[in-house]
């Protein structure tokens, strides 16, 4: 059975704002990280953002696909309730028979997560811990912001790694074909060996995870973050990066991610959000 879902990265809203207009000193400080940020004047309102994601709602309603997964920093400040309502206003435009898989980026709980933290954003958009399964697909949806930042949330990286064992061996013993891991940070970026970065978890939790995930056949993890599209591989496992729906930060376009699941075969391509864009990366 062919199976086709989409996989949405870094809506942030809010980001287009709270990143325009910026003095010279950190506008040079995020290029020489890599972040192509945007010069030009202040930007005030979420217009921008909003627009963005929703051309993607309105593409991805024409693809029809089995369900969607976004993964993480739905918002820009965890705190602004207009960011959270933008985003749920705009949410609303997806078909009612698409399921939305929400996952928990830094922003939607901090680069440090607290237990309130935690507690307001599952108060908001459910559990960041969980697995579901449609189309024939096992999906499972980490935290990765505790997995990376674990200090402050006791007891949270420890029930990450209890659900992911028992889960993925609940679901290899009755017969899942494909499990797909979904999280906010990638793994690891260009090699799972590679020392700890803002971009990836920990090698120390890496391992862990890593060693899980390889035990029990799963071969795809599904990510964001970055706001670019980048794939790193370990052996037959894929680490995919998807670039942000709303706010690049590389060379890519807004766009989502389309995967087509076909038998044993694994087919994904990334697609731009169509129409003219206001504001574009140099």
């Amino acid at each position: 059975m062919e199976t086709t879902f989409v996989v949405v990265a870094d809506p942030q809203i809010g980001m287009y704002s709270a990143l325009s207009g910026l003095p010279q000193s950190e506008l040079d400080r995020m290029w020489g990280l890599g972040l192509r940020v945007l010069t030009g004047p202040k930007i005030h309102g979420l217009d921008i953002d909003s627009k963005l994601y929703g051309r993607a709602i309105e593409q991805i309603n024409e693809l029809s696909p089995a369900f969607v997964v976004t993964c993480g920093d739905l918002v820009y400040d965890m705190n602004d309730a207009d960011q959270h309502e933008a985003l749920a206003r705009v949410t609303e435009g997806l078909d009612k028979g698409i399921p939305m898989y929400w996952v928990a980026g830094n922003h939607d709980v901090t680069n440090n997560p607290t237990t309130d933290t935690l507690a307001a954003y599952r108060r908001r958009y459910g559990a960041d811990l969980y697995s579901f399964d449609r189309g024939g697909i096992h999906g499972i949806v980490i935290n990765s912001t505790v997995c990376q930042k674990p200090t402050q949330t006791p007891g949270e990286w420890e029930r990450t790694v209890e659900f992911l064992e028992a889960d993925l061996d609940s679901a290899t013993k009755g017969g899942a074909e494909h499990i797909f891991l979904f999280a906010h940070h990638p793994l690891f970026v260009t090699h799972v060996g590679e020392a700890d970065n803002w971009l990836n978890i920990p090698l120390e939790r890496r391992n862990v995870i890593m060693d899980l995930l390889l035990k029990y056949g799963v071969k795809y993890e599904f990510a964001g973050h970055w706001h670019r599209n980048h794939h790193a591989y370990f052996g037959e496992f894929e680490m995919i990066a998807t670039g942000a729906v709303s706010y690049p930060l590389g060379p890519d376009r807004p766009g989502f991610r389309v995967v087509r699941v076909d038998s044993g075969k694994v087919e994904h391509e990334y697609v731009e959000v169509g129409g003219e864009l206001e504001i574009r990366n140099p």
